[in-house]
């Protein structure tokens, strides 16, 4: 294992943070839809979007980078 990897324990750690902050997220996504937010739930979306886009072209970037796409030797013989 490389420096850059992370352990099992702190991934697992990551995903739980990960995962109550998407829950409190929803929640208070439903919470202004059900209150009919008509200003503050299109602002957050709209933030969202503009956020989250260069987010995932960065880390497509660097899943690049990692040689995702690489071809073994091996594979390509198979072929």
């Amino acid at each position: 294992m490389n420096g850059k990897e992370m352990t099992p324990e702190r991934k697992t750690k990551v995903a739980y943070i990960a995962a109550i902050l998407t829950v409190c997220f929803a929640a208070f996504v439903g919470v202004l839809t059900a209150n009919f937010s008509n200003d503050v739930l299109p602002l957050i979306l709209g933030i969202g979007a503009l956020l989250y886009g260069p987010i995932c072209f960065v880390a497509y970037l660097f899943e690049l980078r990692k040689g995702v796409f690489k071809i073994e030797n091996d594979e390509v013989k198979e072929s």
